[in-house]
């Protein structure tokens, strides 16, 4: 469920949500998530744009790890 609101934005079907530095992923595992923390804003902001925000998603190295319990 989105918190934020660039959350919404969001295309990846394992994004969850996020905050200035971090994003929230569905884990591999039913029983836990995966937070990604960056250094910077910007950094984040970046993997959004290339990856979260785009069907271009299939190419993030958390989804293809993600899509493996979905096999």
């Amino acid at each position: 469920m989105p918190t934020n609101f660039d959350d919404v934005e969001a295309m990846c079907p394992f994004y969850q949500r996020g905050d200035k530095r971090k994003i929230v992923c569905e884990g591999p595992e039913d029983q836990y998530s995966l937070e990604l923390v960056f250094d910077a804003r910007s950094d984040r902001d970046k993997h959004r744009e290339e990856y979260c925000n785009t069907y271009n998603y299939h190419n993030c190295h958390v989804c293809k790890l993600i899509e493996r319990k979905y096999e």
